[in-house]
């Protein structure tokens, strides 16, 4: 499940209508198709510390220990309680997977479920459009 040089660019960076930068696909996805193969940076800081940064936006949890900014577009993937698209960590190689739960047509917006869980209807702290 790595993406290899040369392969074609599945994903854009666009502005997303009352959610700001969201990311897309530029071609069909297949479920089960890996979208994107993201590095992790891996820092330890206390939640309320990254709360009052702008990094409180765009982190995961990772483990017991440690949070992760996902590189790539990792960290710009939007929520909902009906995602097309799951991350899976690879705790061996300090990487996150995006992996597509359900076809994904071109143009569409790809999107996770920050709970981790595809249908895990958890309240998030913001509200969801």
């Amino acid at each position: 499940m790595r993406q290899k040089r040369g392969d074609p660019v599945k994903i854009k960076l666009e502005t997303i209508y009352n959610k700001g930068r969201g990311v897309v696909a530029t071609t069909t996805i297949e479920t089960g198709e890996l979208i994107e193969c993201c590095p992790v940076i891996l820092f330890h800081l206390e939640k309320e510390i990254l709360s009052l940064s702008g990094l409180g936006y765009f982190y995961y949890e990772w483990d017991d220990d440690f949070e992760a900014i996902v590189l790539g577009y990792g960290s710009l993937y939007n929520h909902s309680f009906e995602p097309n698209t799951q991350f899976v960590r690879d705790y061996i190689r300090h990487i996150m997977n995006f992996i597509a739960v359900k076809p994904i047509a071109a143009g569409e917006e790809i999107t996770i479920n920050y709970n981790y869980y595809p249908g895990d209807y958890t309240p998030m702290a913001f509200e969801v459009f």
